[in-house]
C-alpha cells in the first residue's frame, strides 16, 4: 500500500542551531552498547567540528529527562537532543509541557532505544540524521497525546496500546528484553496463540460526535507515529502534524486471522486493509473496561483505565 510522505520540511522555519543540551539515557534500547556509546561520541565530535555547543545531562533515575525539562533555562539553548528511545523522547516532551513558562524549542533524537519510532518518522535513523538536522537547522510544529486517566495526566508522542499490544510490549520489556529488537516478534506470537478475550467499551469521536462500541476485542492502537514496538507499521496514514490520532482496531478473532494480519503489520501495514480492522482518525476517545486494566503509554509508562486520550495540535517541536 502507498504510505504518504514523512513530514514536510519545506513547511517549516529556520531555526540555526548553535547549542545543543543533549539528554543521555545510558540504560535505553538493548545490543550492542560499545557501538551505541561510540556513536554518542561521534556525535559529540561532529557537533563540536560543526562549531555546535553540547551540553551533557546523563539520566540516572526514572523521571529525570522530565525533570530536567521542567525547569532547565531553555533560553540557553537553541535545541534539546534526546539520546534514547520513544520512552525517554515522550519524558522529555512531557516535561517540556509541563513548564510553567511555556517556553518551547525544538526536541530532536539521537536514536539510541530498541524501538526509535518517533525518530523513523522525523526521517532519524542515525547519528548522522541528526547531526544532519541540527545543521539544517528546520523547526517544524507536531502534536503530541494526552491521555487522562485515574491517577493523573500523562503525554504520548508515540503510541497509547490496550490488549494484546499492551500484552506483548509488557512481555517483551520484562521478560524477553534480552532478545534486543526480536523480543516483539516472540512475544507477539506467544500472545497470539493464548488468544485471550479482552472485553472493552470504546467511544471515538471527531468534533464531540461518534458511536460507542462494546465488544472482545484483540487491540487497541491509539497512535501518533506511524510505527510501534521494532517498527512495525501499525498505523500507516498516520501524521505527526495533522491534529488527530489514528486509531487502529482489531476485534477478537481466531488464532490463524490474527497471525495473518502480524505479518502484514510487520511488512507494509496492509492489515489495515482487512475489513474487520477499524481504522479511522479521531481527535478524542475514551477506552472503559469491565475491570480497571493496564494501559500502556509509548512503551514504558504504565497506567489504568478508564482513559480518555485528546490531541494536543501543534504542541511541541522537532527538526525536520
Amino acid at each position: 500500500m502507498d504510505i504518504p510522505p514523512t513530514l514536510d520540511a519545506s513547511i517549516s522555519t529556520a531555526h540555526t542551531v548553535k547549542s545543543v543540551l543533549l539528554l543521555v539515557n545510558p540504560i535505553s534500547g538493548k545490543g550492542d552498547t560499545r557501538s551505541k556509546r561510540k556513536n554518542l561520541v561521534r556525535f559529540i565530535e561532529c557537533c563540536a567540528a560543526n562549531g555546535i555547543t553540547v551540553t551533557r545531562v546523563d539520566t540516572s533515575r526514572a523521571n529525570h529527562c522530565y525533570e530536567t525539562l521542567l525547569t532547565y533555562p531553555l533560553e540557553l539553548v537553541d535545541c534539546v537532543c534526546v539520546a534514547g528511545g520513544d520512552g525517554t523522547y515522550r519524558e522529555s516532551v512531557a516535561g517540556m509541557l509541563a513548564r510553567t513558562d511555556k517556553l518551547v524549542v525544538p526536541i530532536t533524537v539521537l536514536p539510541l532505544g530498541s524501538g526509535n519510532n518517533l525518530a523513523r518518522d522525523c526521517g532519524i535513523n542515525s547519528y548522522k540524521d541528526t547531526l544532519a538536522k541540527l545543521r539544517e537547522g528546520r523547526r517544524k510544529r507536531v502534536d503530541a497525546l494526552q491521555v487522562a486517566h485515574r491517577d493523573g495526566t500523562d503525554v504520548s508522542v508515540n503510541v497509547v496500546t490496550w490488549g494484546i499490544g499492551l500484552a506483548v510490549g509488557k512481555t517483551a520489556e520484562t521478560r524477553l528484553r534480552w532478545l534486543g529488537p526480536l523480543k516483539y516478534d516472540v512475544a507477539t506470537l506467544w500472545h497470539i496463540l493464548w488468544n485471550l478475550k479482552r472485553r472493552a467499551r470504546l467511544f471515538p469521536r471527531v468534533d464531540g460526535k461518534g458511536n460507542q462500541v462494546d465488544m472482545d476485542f484483540h487491540l487497541m492502537l491509539a497512535q501518533n507515529t506511524r510505527r510501534m514496538g521494532n517498527g512495525y507499521l501499525s498505523c500507516p496514514s498516520s501524521q505527526l502534524d495533522d491534529g488527530k490520532m489514528d486509531l487502529a482496531v482489531i476485534p477478537h478473532l481466531p488464532r490463524l486471522s490474527m497471525l495473518k494480519l502480524f505479518m502484514q503489520l510487520k511488512g507494509d501495514g496492509a492489515h489495515v486493509l482487512d475489513k474487520r480492522v477499524q481504522y479511522i482518525q479521531v481527535d478524542q476517545l475514551n477506552l472503559e473496561t469491565e475491570e480497571s486494566e493496564e494501559v500502556n503509554i509509548d512503551g514504558d509508562r504504565m497506567v489504568w483505565t478508564p482513559i480518555t486520550i485528546d490531541v494536543l495540535p501543534n504542541s511541541w517541536e522537532v527538526l525536520v
